[in-house]
């Protein structure tokens, strides 16, 4: 059998070579805040066994996995897309820091894509259950005061939990493939390798996590329905994009991709520098900025941004750091509006006063007469300096004899009622 013909376990070194790859793997993930949450009450070593096993068989090697069904394991786990997209991204960055060839890669991570979306799905689809459960149990609770009995000899198709809560076992995935309703979304990772991986289309709207709360929060749902619908008047009226920390595009609805005229796909996981003149993307100011939103604190304003095609795009925004239950941020949530026409509406005033500017003499005031500024055109015409003429009364230009008259007090009179004088 030659190299090319060998399994892939072998072709990327065996054991030893899949054992470091997956301790770095787990180093990249427990240094990510956002996905390190995820294993707080796990055991790291056997964690750590379990997944090299896991690859093992995954790729040809050895069958020595002996854990539960991989997507049943997981199905309690909340692995939004997002995470399994960044945990991939993490071990294709692990796997490229072994010098492993890029080919070697892309087949690795082909190998391990098929069970990735089935772990995704089944999370989604223990969500879902979760939340038609609790809305059900709610609504029998408000209708009816009595007990419903089981039958005798019937089971439950419910599972007990570690923690003693009854969920409700989601219905395993007829295979691994791509499921309905979902689309394909490139995985990049840090050193440039791409994946892909099948995605819901709503895993990361707001809506979806309030959904996610719907199933967990045991107090008055009134206050999330409440929540639900504030953000989707938000949503609607508002151009709204959210990154992950390190720029990161995670999601942007209809609104902001019709400002900056990209789709989705065109986007998603993409850096938020696509949007930003190079020259700025490149400079201290910009890096500041995403260290100043690193730090939790928001950042507000009117900002230039570049749409697909090179389109200049104006927006008055803020970007806000969303806080985790440690204070720590692990996302950024942009609002927006687009304030293009508004911009290119007073860029055509301000070129309009130029050119009165240029051509006329023009000079203002209070309403009590007090000069405020003076352009040079009049200056030169008066024969003054902006210095001497600036505070003054209007008075000054007049002849004293009418500056002291009824017509001059009723001149100023008439202004004050806002009516002009030609």
């Amino acid at each position: 059998m030659t190299l090319v013909d060998a399994p892939l376990y072998e072709r990327l070194g065996g054991e030893s070579t899949v054992d470091a790859v997956v301790q770095d793997f787990y180093r990249r993930v427990l240094g990510d805040a956002a996905l390190a949450k995820l294993f707080a009450d796990v055991s790291m070593p056997r964690q750590r066994r379990m997944l090299a096993a896991f690859v093992s068989e995954a790729t040809g090697g050895p069958s020595v996995y002996r854990g539960r069904d991989a997507v049943e394991a997981h199905s309690d786990v909340r692995i939004t897309a997002n995470r399994m997209r960044k945990m991939v991204g993490h071990l294709a960055d692990a796997l490229g820091d072994h010098d492993i060839d890029a080919g070697l890669v892309d087949e690795t991570i082909d190998a391990i894509t098929p069970i990735a979306d089935a772990i995704v799905q089944a999370s989604t689809t223990t969500t879902t259950t979760r939340t038609t459960t609790s809305t059900t149990s709610s609504n029998r609770s408000s209708t009816s005061t009595t007990p419903t009995k089981k039958k005798a000899g019937t089971r439950s198709r419910s599972t007990r939990s570690t923690s003693g809560q009854t969920k409700a076992r989601p219905p395993r995935p007829a295979t691994t493939s791509a499921t309905p309703h979902t689309k394909e979304t490139p995985m990049a990772s840090n050193n440039g390798r791409t994946a892909a991986i099948d995605q819901p289309e709503t895993d990361t709207s707001d809506e979806k996590i309030l959904d996610e709360l719907f199933a967990d929060f045991d107090g008055d749902h009134s206050v999330l329905v409440d929540m639900k619908g504030q953000l989707a008047a938000i949503d609607k009226s508002q151009a709204v994009i959210s990154f992950e920390m390190d720029g990161t595009i995670i999601d942007a609805n209809d609104n902001f991709l019709g400002a900056l005229g990209y789709t989705r796909d065109e986007i998603v996981g993409q850096h938020h520098r696509i949007f930003a003149e190079p020259e700025y993307a490149a400079s201290p100011e910009y890096a500041a900025f995403w260290a100043k939103l690193g730090r939790g604190e928001f950042d507000a304003g009117e900002y230039k941004r570049i749409g697909k095609g090179g389109k200049e795009v104006w927006i008055q925004a803020s970007y806000n750091p969303i806080l985790d239950d440690q204070g720590q941020p692990f996302k950024v949530v942009k609002y927006a509006t687009d304030i293009t026409a508004q911009k290119l509406r007073n860029a055509d005033y301000e070129g309009q006063l130029a050119a009165i500017d240029k051509s006329q003499a023009v000079i203002s005031f209070e309403l009590d007469g007090t000069i405020i500024d003076a352009n040079d055109n009049f200056l030169g015409a008066v024969g003054y300096s902006r210095d001497e003429v600036v505070g003054q009364h209007h008075r000054i230009f007049a002849e004293p004899g009418y500056a002291a008259s009824p017509e001059y007090t009723e001149f100023w009179a008439k202004l004050g009622r806002g009516e002009f004088d030609a």
